[in-house]
């Protein structure tokens, strides 16, 4: 958590979303988790490589009950310009 602010030093981000996202079915609390870490991270910075991985993470969130976070990683994404979750975030919106 402290050091996810800062994870854009020396191009880590990458590998450090695909970490984010292999820990989200460790438990039942992983996803509250990684969401958390998630934020964190973008008070620093905004990743978008690879789109892929942040879309799995974002799409678990919700899958999982953890709507809020969910919401605010994308309203963030869509506040600065990044639209690659607005699909998931319209689809979570019903």
């Amino acid at each position: 958590m402290v050091s996810a602010p800062y994870i854009h030093v020396n191009f880590n981000s990458p590998s450090f979303i695909e970490y984010l996202d292999n820990l989200k079915d460790k438990d039942s609390n992983s996803p509250k988790y990684v969401g958390e870490i998630f934020l964190k991270m973008l008070e620093g910075f905004t990743p978008d490589y690879d789109q892929k991985h942040i879309r799995f993470i974002v799409e678990n969130l919700y899958n999982s009950g953890q709507e809020t976070i969910a919401d605010r990683i994308c309203n963030i994404y869509g506040s600065r310009g990044y639209e690659f979750l607005r699909d998931i975030y319209e689809k979570h919106q019903e």
